[in-house]
């Protein structure tokens, strides 16, 4: 019972305080725009969706299954016929997969004409297998990737910016110095760093009002199928 509460306890602030990433406003902004289509019975698609359901008209596919997981399959050879979807999500999973070049390809070759994909992607943020972790993306990299794969980019913008960068940097430094001094006190030391150091979060909206790219958390992008 006692680990159990742990668990769940970890989980909590985890949720609160650190993964926090599907919470921006841009973020938000971007996922209402590229999911109006369903609202009127189109088909999406959502790739590395984990246990996260963005939208109850996704089909939802990862590598592992679970309940919430409606397709188990690699984002390199997607289990559909061309252009059978309207729209196509993919959030903080591409840094994930060996190929991103492929993967949007892929994802390209399932959108339907006038189609969306949008891309969420790391930039300043720290290594994290699972289960393994390749790549970081500027913004001209995700346009590059839209582009490769014969999408037009429609925007780019900062998803979350340099306080949440700082703010992931900062607890991970804290917790590695910990765990250097005793191990056993790795997580509990990062998760109440991460609550203590949590206001560095607030900045992102204060210094995105200047050019604080060079240091963003991460991107957003959508790119649209060619008519």
């Amino acid at each position: 019972m006692e680990r159990g509460r742990e668990r769940g306890l970890g989980q909590w602030v985890s949720r609160t305080f650190w993964s926090t990433f599907r919470n921006s406003r841009q973020v938000e902004r971007a996922l209402n725009r590229v999911l109006e289509p369903l609202a009127v019975g189109q088909r999406g698609l959502n790739v590395g969706a984990g246990e996260r359901r963005a939208h109850q008209a996704l089909i939802t596919v990862d590598l592992d299954r679970s309940l919430a997981i409606d397709c188990v399959a690699d984002a390199k050879r997607l289990p559909f016929q061309d252009r059978a979807f309207a729209v196509v999500l993919l959030q903080e999973a591409l840094e994930h997969m060996p190929d991103p070049f492929q993967a949007v390809r892929e994802m390209g070759r399932v959108l339907n004409r006038s189609g969306r994909l949008l891309l969420q992607v790391p930039f300043v943020l720290g290594y994290h297998p699972d289960p393994e972790d390749f790549w970081r993306f500027t913004a001209a990299g995700l346009r590059g990737l839209f582009e490769q794969a014969g999408l037009q980019c429609e925007q780019v913008e900062v998803a979350y910016g340099a306080g949440t960068g700082l703010h992931r940097i900062v607890v991970e430094f804290g917790a590695g110095v910990v765990e250097r001094l005793f191990a056993p006190a790795y997580r509990p030391a990062k998760g109440c760093l991460a609550i203590v150091f949590y206001p560095l979060k607030w900045l992102d909206g204060w210094l995105a009002k200047r050019d604080s790219n060079r240091i963003a958390g991460g991107f957003i992008g959508i790119g649209t199928k060619p008519a």
